[in-house]
């Protein structure tokens, strides 16, 4: 039977993005019920290259910060490996203009500073349904986890912005051997503006693949497959290799004439808890603009 756990985070970055977080992980009578929480705080600095569904030259970048909270609660179907329930969404986000050398110029753009204008909260509620066979959520080797989750946003549960959001995940994991593992990773986003008030920029999915950066390619429809394989030198150390591709539009119909982003890196991890099966290690990532080091703990996705 799964532990329960509870979070505590930091982080902070050289561009001045930083955030603190609380979770907590529970499963409740023999793990037919499973409750995840987390809620904090964040100022984060991103450079945009999607504004208002136009393509721009230079990125703007902008400073997101406000007060978050996620949860869901899954009831297991009888002895099934099916799981339904609801998860939650609530952002308060305030957006302003990160460091900026242009910034009165940008001021002077309508469509941007009616964005920068906005103080948004965000509310948002719906089911989710979930199959997980996987052998551990923190550390799988084998089974599968394929996930639908559907949110709505409406002012009737305190969002200012009235929107619909999509989203299906599938991971895959094959265990060969003892030694050999892989792992597939499928994931298709997708959001629908129901109401007159432009969605904030940070709204659209973006694609999220090791080597590509945070909102550098959004869509209305995002959708990104990544492969891994990997490679157990001794009990506790692992070699992985992985590549991954992408492709964001507006339409679900214009994904197959949308560019595709390619990416491929290589990493290790170090099992440093047995009874939870928590892993740490590194991941160096190529994307089409710059390579990346990224620092894992737990599963990679």
């Amino acid at each position: 039977m799964p532990q329960s756990i509870s979070l505590v985070g930091l982080m902070g970055t050289k561009n001045g993005t930083k955030g603190a977080a609380v979770g907590h992980i529970t499963f409740w009578d023999e793990d037919r019920i499973r409750y995840q929480g987390i809620i904090g705080w964040a100022s984060i600095n991103l450079d945009f290259y999607t504004f208002d569904e136009i393509k721009l030259l230079t990125p703007l970048s902008l400073n997101i910060e406000g007060p978050a909270l996620f949860q869901n609660l899954k009831l297991r179907y009888q002895d099934s490996n099916f799981f339904y329930g609801f998860k939650q969404i609530y952002r308060q986000v305030d957006i302003s203009l990160a460091e900026n050398p242009i910034e009165d110029f940008l001021l002077e753009n309508g469509i941007i500073k009616e964005h920068l204008s906005l103080d948004v909260n965000t509310s948002g509620i719906g089911p989710l349904l979930e199959y997980d066979s996987r052998d551990n959520p923190l550390n799988p080797e084998r089974g599968f986890n394929y996930k639908a989750e559907y949110l709505y946003f409406d002012e009737a549960i305190g969002s200012k912005v009235d929107y619909t959001s999509l989203k299906l995940t599938a991971l895959n994991y094959w265990r060969y051997t003892d030694k050999f593992n892989f792992a597939l990773r499928m994931q298709y986003d997708s959001v629908n503006n129901r109401g007159e008030k432009r969605l904030p920029v940070y709204i659209p999915p973006s694609i999220s693949l090791r080597g590509v950066s945070a909102t550098r390619y959004q869509g209305l429809n995002v959708f990104v497959t990544e492969a891994e394989a990997s490679y157990k030198v001794t009990h506790k150390i692992k070699l992985n290799a992985f590549t991954g591709m992408g492709w964001a539009a507006d339409n679900f119909s214009d994904l197959s004439k949308a560019d595709t982003v390619n990416t491929v890196g290589a990493g290790f991890r170090y099992l440093i808890d047995e009874h939870y099966g928590i892993s740490i290690g590194l991941d160096v990532a190529h994307g089409p603009e710059q390579n990346a080091i990224y620092i894992q703990a737990g599963s990679t996705w």
